[in-house]
């Protein structure tokens, strides 16, 4: 059981279940916890190695697939339990925004970061190492020399760190 009272991420989510409360767009969940490092109502969840196209905001519209990745995990896990783990390793687990970086499980061998790439609704995020950065990666490719998902668009609007 985790300490709702710790100030260390790894006691706190690392193998424990929580339910998500929201889904702010395609690789980005809300747990229903308190968050007392970054002092919110809910957990914000990034997930690790993974990365989705942008919903519409102030400054741009909405990147193909973006509501659709949102939709894919709303239904995968709105008001379901899925199981946190954490980076190994780590001195820190959280991003410059103060949101969780977490491989989010549906269940014990599914894992929502994975099935994102797998199913085309989003990319492997090269940026950073991780735990999976290889196998994510070879998902990645897949899915797009597949064209499952976004790969099947004429144009994707990739992010600028993905080569072409």
């Amino acid at each position: 059981m985790y300490n709702r009272n710790s100030t260390n991420d790894w006691d706190t989510y690392h193998n424990n279940r929580f339910i998500v409360n929201q889904v702010n767009d395609g690789d980005t969940i809300y747990l229903d916890l308190y968050d007392s490092i970054a002092c919110r109502s809910k957990t914000r969840v990034r997930l690790i190695g993974v990365d989705t196209p942008e919903l519409a905001s102030d400054r741009s519209p909405a990147m193909p697939y973006a509501e659709k990745a949102r939709d894919y995990v709303t239904q995968l896990c709105l008001n379901r339990e899925v199981i946190i783990k954490l980076e190994p390793n780590r001195s820190c687990h959280r991003d410059k925004y103060k949101r969780l970086l977490a491989y989010i499980y549906l269940t014990e061998d599914s894992m929502l970061n994975e099935k994102l790439i797998r199913e085309g609704y989003g990319w492997a995020d090269i940026r950073h190492e991780h735990l999976y950065d290889k196998r994510f990666e070879k998902l990645y490719k897949i899915a797009r020399k597949n064209k499952i998902g976004l790969w099947d668009l004429a144009d994707p609007q990739l992010p600028g760190y993905l080569e072409e």
